[in-house]
């Protein structure tokens, strides 16, 4: 009834969630996990019968906390594995919630900080996706309906340091959620006005504001809303526009989105590392003298608050130039173009899952993965000319203590040829999730597809071709678990004949 009449009728779609949070209130809500996806069900089957036409989508469990690793992948199992098994069939997509977590003494112990950003948050991604392909025969595309960074604690003071911890989360997901657009139907950060609700307002602090009262001490009268730092993301972000262009990065640690308008390429660089760092930008040369504007967003030490910097520097005149990075440090290059400095194409983005999913690695042997294609591009007239792409493997491992360290694939090779170069500092990004409790971790490793294995993919026709992947662990290796391989490739249309 009230999606009948109460909706709103300009938007071009309606994304519903059945429920907040399925995961973790089953028990507040007084119900059963199987009654949660039988309620998914049922509404998602009401509103396709109703109003049918594709405008309205219904998904969920909006999954508060993918720890999917724990005991042996029985978590997801029972958990986010069975609600694709039996409401996939029904909901348009899935949907989760994706936070860095901080504990309360987080300035005194800065280990104590669990990192969802990097090469987690592709695991957690990649593992939804290959698991509904291979259960369903399609993927469902996902929701994030809330992302950044949380606190295990409820009740601390203003502190812009906080400020700052969430807009590192929130940069750092943003830029691996732009490497998915056509799997990932919206990601919002979880950044609200004033928490007028919240029970001790005043006293006490709700850290994810654009504004907070002035004093502390909550007396109901004479405060002043003074703002946050939490509004210079959006400051960062608000001049960016235009369509995706390629942009690869060689190191998964300084993630990289480019955007072109009519009259500027918008460069967006993040470095994930906790320290600093250093880039070369490689970029056509535009021929032109106008000045380049950067926009820096990083944390002040000396005044321990974020930072928005905007200035100039001369467009460069080479095709190359070294850029510097502060610890978690987020920029963006625009770049002004003379008329038609670069032409608009379309790229095409192939992505490969393998079967099997969650799979138990045995050391020093091989796992084979027959990886399809779940999105085949191309038509009759056009083809794909492959010039990109990636092989990245989500694992995990159960470790015997806070100081072993994540042992990485010793062999990972497609269609039989050579083995690729793995070098984990490059190729996988960010800290490694390992909880806190249980010592497993759950993380990822991509692997760029080097000249000669891209040249054998573009013989015959690379859009329908099928691929294998082969992966190895050392012989000395903690107990290991491939929770999923994906293969992607990319590379400009062709017209044909």
């Amino acid at each position: 009834m009230f999606l009948r009449h109460c909706a709103p009728t300009w938007q071009s779609r309606w994304l519903g969630e059945v429920a907040n949070e399925c995961d973790v209130k089953v028990g507040a809500a007084n119900t059963t996990w199987q009654e949660m996806i039988d309620l998914h069900i049922a509404v998602a089957e009401r509103v396709h019968s109703d109003l049918p036409g594709g405008r309205h989508l219904i998904g969920g469990p909006t999954a508060a906390y993918p720890q999917y690793q724990l005991r042996n992948f029985s978590n997801f199992a029972t958990g986010m594995g069975q609600f694709i098994a039996l409401a996939g069939p029904s909901i348009d997509f899935l949907s989760l919630h994706l936070y860095d977590s901080y504990q309360p003494d987080m300035d005194s112990d800065p280990g104590d900080y669990s990192p969802r950003s990097g090469n987690n948050l592709d695991a957690v991604l990649d593992l939804n996706e290959a698991y509904s392909y291979n259960q369903l025969g399609r993927v469902l595309p996902q929701l994030v309906s809330e992302y950044g960074s949380s606190f295990k604690v409820n009740n601390f003071t203003y502190s812009p340091t906080h400020d700052w911890f969430i807009l590192r989360g929130v940069n750092s997901k943003l830029l691996q959620f732009l490497e998915r657009p056509d799997r990932l139907l919206k990601a919002i950060p979880f950044i609200v006005g004033k928490a007028t609700w919240y029970p001790t307002m005043g006293e006490f602090f709700y850290p994810f504001t654009l504004w907070h009262l002035e004093q502390e001490g909550y007396n109901g009268k004479d405060q002043q809303w003074v703002e946050t730092h939490l509004g210079k993301f959006y400051q960062l972000w608000e001049r960016v526009t235009g369509s995706r262009v390629k942009a690869t990065s060689s190191d998964a640690n300084i993630q990289v989105a480019a955007f072109l308008s009519s009259q500027t390429l918008f460069v967006c660089l993040n470095n994930v590392r906790n320290n600093t760092a250093r880039a070369v930008i490689s970029l056509p040369a535009f021929g032109s003298s106008a000045q380049v504007n950067v926009s820096r967003l990083f944390y002040n030490a000396s005044t321990m608050t974020p930072q928005l910097d905007q200035t100039l520097f001369p467009m460069p005149t080479a095709e190359t130039f070294n850029v510097s990075f502060l610890p978690e440090e987020t920029a963006i290059f625009s770049f002004p173009l003379p008329s038609r400095a670069l032409a608009p194409t379309t790229i095409d983005i192939t992505t490969f899952y393998g079967s099997p999913t969650m799979v138990a690695a045995i050391p020093g042997s091989h796992l084979l993965f027959n990886m399809s294609a779940a999105n085949l591009s191309g038509g009759s007239s056009r083809r794909q000319t492959i010039d990109h792409g990636f092989v990245r493997v989500s694992f995990s491992q159960q470790l015997q203590s806070a100081t072993e360290s994540v042992v990485y694939p010793s062999f990972i090779s497609v269609d039989g040829g050579s083995p690729l170069p793995v070098e984990p500092a490059l190729q996988s990004a960010g800290r490694n999730m390992v909880d806190v409790h249980t010592l497993e971790f759950f993380g990822s490793l991509r692997v760029a597809l080097p000249a000669a294995t891209l040249l054998e993919m573009n013989t015959g026709d690379p859009a329908g071709k099928k691929h294998m992947v082969h992966v190895a662990f050392p012989e000395k290796c903690p107990s290991t678990i491939v929770a999923s391989v994906v293969l992607q490739t990319a590379g400009e249309q062709v017209e044909l004949g």
